[in-house]
């Protein structure tokens, strides 16, 4: 069934017409005045690079370190550090540990891994034996005070390999360029 046909009329709902409404009328608002900025670092008169170099160098000389400021302006400046020594500084220490020493040091062991670990096990039993002895000889204010004797009581095992692993060590690096080089800080 069909709708009736009516006669269309003038549509008086404003609500519903197509037009969009106008928008309210706002005056121009004005950009506000910019005041240009004040305070902050007082601003420097012009100065020539040799001039603030000059100052620099003065500055330093003040303080007592007027050649470490020449080498930082030349490795800035020029690129190059002329305190790095070019070649090898082992020639400093080269030979030290056995110039003139009364007692020499100890030579690097040349026994096979599995035989140095062998005696690493018994140089470790033998190193728990004397410091268990030296243990009981101690008095109890030192035990309390020494760190090495509070860990040694907590891991004797441990601490008896720490030393012998220590031990080792020493006389491995007893002679060559690491020798020399500790001997030469020393």
């Amino acid at each position: 069934m069909a709708y009736p046909k009516r006669d269309r009329k003038e549509n008086t709902n404003p609500e519903g017409t197509n037009a969009a409404p106008a928008a309210p009328q706002v005056p121009p608002v004005a950009a506000p005045q910019v005041i240009g900025a004040s305070g902050g670092a007082p601003t420097l008169p012009s100065v020539t690079p040799v001039a603030a170099h000059n100052a620099m160098r003065q500055v330093w000389g003040a303080t007592g370190t007027a050649p470490a400021y020449e080498r930082t302006f030349q490795r800035t400046q020029l690129g190059a550090d002329p305190g790095v020594v070019a070649e090898s500084l082992r020639k400093y220490w080269d030979g030290a540990s056995g110039a003139g020493d009364k007692t020499p040091l100890p030579v690097p062991s040349t026994i096979p891994l599995p035989q140095a670990q062998e005696y690493l096990k018994s140089l470790s039993t033998e190193m728990k034996a004397r410091l268990d002895a030296k243990l009981q000889t101690l008095p109890p204010e030192a035990l309390q005070r020494s760190h090495f004797w509070r860990m040694y009581q907590q891991y004797p095992e441990q601490a008896a390999t720490l030393m012998a692993r220590r031990l080792w060590t020493n006389q491995m690096v007893g002679k060559g360029p690491v020798a020399d080089w500790m001997k030469w800080l020393g």
